[in-house]
């Protein structure tokens, strides 16, 4: 669905966003393409949120790395070799996107397990997809909430806006380091449904220190690395 929407109001969102006339054309061609590979990106998401839940973290990291040393390849022949500009790296994107999804996709087809994929009993779980639009809109306006104030900020021109804008990549590299150190300190979660419910408080305790401890550390470590300071 959002997919299909930025193809269809590409221009009229970028022109909200007070693209440059020299730039629009580019990134609307851009936006269209890269939209086509959403669907990709959705199907491994679900992939890669199946095997975690099942303890395989290891999987989907090989198949997002596959993906983007693709992209890489891709975006050298498209943009150097073919001289394709803003429209090949989105082609590259695309493609490595659906790379990774028929990469998950072929895990889950031939597991033996309760998480295989079984394309003949595929179909729409009304009660599963209320839960799951219960959790997921609340978070989208919230995300959405916060887009809009960082657009009201840029062309009101408060502050900074290059450095804002650093700053706000700053943070994301943090965040997405936590969360990775995180996944990789969490105990698996067969390990905490077998047992008897001391070894299930055991399995989920055992891992608690460095699963808080580990991610603060390395959390300071980046900061000295890099400090905010550095982006005035």
């Amino acid at each position: 669905v959002i997919g299909v929407f930025c193809i269809l109001f590409a221009r009229p969102m970028l022109q909200a966003l007070h693209t440059k006339s020299d730039l629009i054309d580019a990134a609307v061609l851009y936006l269209k393409i890269y939209a086509l590979g959403m669907p990709a990106m959705a199907v491994y998401n679900f992939g890669n949120g199946v095997l975690s839940a099942k303890g395989d973290t290891k999987s989907p990291l090989i198949y997002l790395a596959v993906a983007g040393v693709l992209n890489i390849i891709l975006n050298l022949i498209f943009v150097i070799g073919f001289h394709l500009a803003a429209a090949g790296v989105a082609i590259a994107s695309a493609i490595a996107q659906y790379v990774s999804m028929l990469l998950v996709i072929r895990n889950l087809l031939k597991r033996r397990d309760v998480c295989r994929l079984q394309i003949s009993k595929i179909q729409f779980h009304h009660d599963v997809a209320k839960g799951i639009l219960l959790m997921g809109i609340p978070t989208g306006l919230q995300n959405a909430i916060f887009a809009l104030a960082n657009l009201f900020v840029h062309d009101h021109g408060f502050g900074q806006c290059s450095s804002n804008e650093c700053r706000c990549n700053h943070l994301q590299c943090h965040v997405c380091l936590l969360h990775g150190l995180r996944q990789l300190c969490e105990p698996e979660p067969r390990r905490r449904q077998q047992g008897t419910d001391e070894e299930k408080l055991s399995g989920s305790t055992d891992l608690l220190l460095p699963d808080r401890t580990f991610p603060w550390c390395m959390s300071v470590l980046w900061r000295q690395i890099f400090p905010a300071g550095v982006c005035d």
